[in-house]
């Protein structure tokens, strides 16, 4: 009996002593996700913004080229740049996070490499948050 409850005890022992590192390393990732989880809806409306934004583009592009269009243009160009940007840059980050490094290297590494993930997938949040902004004041000026 008193074996049963000793065999017992250690189990529960070992059970409750967790490594605070591999803590560290599930909580990076949940914030690596989190991260990715903010944007990621609105990664197909950056595709049809830009789109949207092409389309104005060409227009103008048949317009005169009197220098308050040619300017437009331009304006109109470059958010059309960030906004491809951002979305091959989310489309990046999505191709190349690995999820399931931590199965299969040391509790460092894995930290060391999520901790940069969460750096890039912060970017790329604040990138797609930017290019959207952007975007929407472009194309709130359109005639």
């Amino acid at each position: 009996m008193n074996r049963v409850i000793l065999t017992a005890l250690v189990a529960v022992f070992i059970c409750g002593c967790t490594n605070p590192e591999a803590e560290k390393v599930a909580a990076l990732k949940k914030e690596c996700i989190e991260i990715h989880d903010e944007v990621m809806p609105q990664w197909q409306d950056i595709a049809s913004m830009s789109g949207e934004l092409k389309k104005w583009s060409a227009a103008l592009a048949e317009a005169d080229s009197i220098d308050s269009i040619a300017q437009l243009k331009t304006q109109v160009n470059e958010s059309a740049t960030l906004l491809d940007s951002a979305y091959d840059a989310m489309g990046d980050w999505m191709s190349n996070y690995e999820p399931d490094l931590d199965q299969s290297q040391s509790i460092d590494s894995a930290l060391s490499y999520y901790k940069s993930e969460k750096e890039r997938i912060t970017a790329v949040n604040s990138l797609m948050k930017l290019s959207i902004e952007n975007g929407k004041q472009i194309l709130a000026n359109r005639p």
